[in-house]
């Protein structure tokens, strides 16, 4: 599901579009308009297009979510919910998602509208497998993702303007691709992330992670352990697994218990302070038999 706020919301299978919702105003005069039956509602939709039209948006997406999960029998299980998307609208979908026992495989959502409540309803109750992505900020620091929450994403994980996330949040992360911004996090916590990847004890999934840091000290970061600096002059590239290159100029490489080799940084940019880590080898098909989507 694609959710809007004032555009039309559109469901899609496989990345094809089925069937959009639009409100009754906006219904165009066509030759291919016909009278179709969705759910228990009678609704007029544009066969060229699958536009359908109707007069409340709410109704009109639980119509339809559920009219294509039964025609093909199964979840819906990936969410791409806009910035323009309002509270009551947030509200409603997360309600809807809490009331399902599907494991989504994809959530992506901003989350300034939400209330602290249904947001909390959110990490209490919803779970997911592959990515998530939660963008916008929140006023209120009372925001309880549960160890669970975050713990159960094992590919892929996005939030912005996070400074309510805590360490212990982070203790529950183990997926492939992580990108933090305006955490919280120092550089001393995070020689401690590196201290405990490089014993094997977290972050067994992880090919690269951003996290913007409140400070930059190279000496906290580093502190404790056996690295090997890199000159500035040399330059490496890291494909991802999207076919992306992302430039790694010098550097600091940490060795894992393993034998697996990282290649970690920390600057201060103009807009923030950026700790990049990244895990060698820089283009791989599996981890622990799973596909990566970084």
């Amino acid at each position: 599901l694609i959710l809007h706020g004032a555009e039309p919301s559109t469901v899609n299978y496989s990345g094809f579009p089925l069937l959009s919702i639009h409100d009754w105003p906006a219904i165009v005069n066509s030759t291919h308009i016909e009278t179709v039956q969705i759910g228990v509602f009678t609704v007029p939709m544009d066969t060229s297009s699958k536009a359908t039209y109707w007069v409340h948006k709410l109704e009109a997406i639980r119509s339809v979510l559920n009219y294509v999960m039964e025609i093909f029998n199964s979840e819906i299980k990936c969410f791409d919910i806009k910035d323009d998307v309002t509270s009551s609208e947030l509200h409603w979908i997360f309600n809807w998602m809490t009331s399902r026992t599907t494991i989504f495989k994809a959530i992506y959502v901003n989350i300034t509208q939400a209330t602290t409540e249904d947001l909390n309803l959110f990490f209490q109750n919803v779970k997911v497998s592959d990515c998530l992505e939660l963008r916008g900020s929140r006023n209120s620091d009372n925001c309880n993702p549960p160890y669970r929450f975050f713990q159960s994403v094992k590919h892929f994980i996005n939030i912005t303007d996070r400074f309510w996330l805590g360490k212990r949040h982070l203790d529950s992360f183990n997926c492939t691709v992580i990108y933090l911004s305006k955490t919280r996090f120092s550089s001393e916590d995070m020689n401690i992330y590196l201290r405990k990847w490089k014993e094997g004890k977290t972050f067994s999934r992880l090919k690269l992670c951003f996290i913007e840091t409140t400070d930059v000290n190279v000496e906290k970061l580093l502190e404790g352990m056996d690295v090997t600096e890199v000159p500035l002059e040399t330059v490496r590239k890291y494909k991802t697994q999207r076919g992306n290159y992302i430039t790694i100029r010098g550097g600091f490489d940490i060795t894992r218990h393993d034998g697996v080799v990282a290649t970690v940084n920390i600057r201060r940019w103009p807009t923030a302070n950026e700790f990049t880590w990244v895990v060698w080898p820089d283009w791989i098909r599996a981890i622990h038999g799973e596909s990566i989507i970084g």
